[in-house]
């Protein structure tokens, strides 16, 4: 996935309260996370969310940057996969709580 579109599922990961469920739940109502993150707190409750969800959304968007997200993860020497990467481990996909995404190094990547 391009820097552009994960920058926001980092983002929404430090969001307290996101977890799987919602991920998808705001993939479905809003198409893309970079759309979710620019959206108001009714169109999130409009979406499904909770008031605390919401209200926690908010509030991190406050304080959390995805451009930041994506400078840190990029100097940080590893990779995030998200559920759509072909590379994403099989094996977690098989379970039922998946991680919506997963941190690797880049050298495990490329043997």
């Amino acid at each position: 996935m391009e820097d552009e579109k994960l920058k926001y599922w980092l983002a929404f990961g430090r969001v307290s309260g996101i977890g799987r469920a919602r991920f998808k739940l705001l993939e479905s109502y809003f198409g893309t996370l970079d759309l979710a993150w620019a959206a108001t707190g009714a169109e999130f409750l409009a979406a499904g969310l909770d008031k605390r969800t919401t209200l926690s959304i908010l509030t991190s968007r406050n304080t959390l940057n995805p451009d930041e997200e994506i400078e840190r993860l990029n100097k940080s020497g590893v990779r995030a996969l998200t559920w759509h990467d072909s590379d994403y481990p099989a094996r977690l996909k098989e379970i039922y709580d998946l991680p919506s995404y997963t941190l690797c190094a880049w050298r495990a990547l490329a043997r």
